[in-house]
């Protein structure tokens, strides 16, 4: 087996157990509010887009526009997310967090920073470097493979 099948086979063992206990930990200081899964993911979306319609938000967070669409009016109901209707064209329909959603992902991002922060100082200075860098990559190369993706 060559080196690296290894390290892939390392990252395949390890990976989403790291995923788990990263997500646990960023979150474990915030209560989440009925909020499923996909709901969640559904608010983090609209955290990083100041508005989108939901086609864009369905691709973004990789489901179809209908499961989309049912997540949004769950939400609309709840009072985490807002409809506009944009102006230029009234057949089409902007989605954005509403305060109550703001002020839930303002809440829950300081926390995680904290969460993370604490993680980081189990590090030496040169790991968190090293951390940080290996982590940002990643970021730039799941961005290649989701243009990759999205051309098949």
């Amino acid at each position: 087996m060559s080196e690296l099948q290894v390290r892939a086979e390392r990252l395949v063992d390890t990976f989403p157990y790291m995923m788990k206990v990263f997500h646990r930990i960023g979150t474990r200081a915030v209560r989440f509010p009925n909020i499923t899964p996909p709901q969640y993911h559904t608010l983090s979306a609209l955290s990083v887009q100041s508005q989108c319609t939901v086609s864009e938000l369905a691709h973004f967070i990789g489901i179809k526009s209908p499961a989309a669409s049912e997540i949004i009016d769950r939400l609309v109901k709840d009072g985490w997310v807002q409809r506009t209707i944009n102006p230029n064209n009234r057949r089409e329909t902007f989605l954005k967090l509403s305060t109550k959603g703001k002020a839930f992902m303002k809440r829950l991002r300081v926390d995680m920073i904290s969460s993370y922060v604490e993680i980081l100082k189990l590090m030496t200075p040169r790991e968190q470097s090293t951390f940080e860098h290996s982590i940002l990559n990643m970021a730039k190369i799941a961005a290649v493979l989701e243009k990759r993706e999205l051309k098949k």
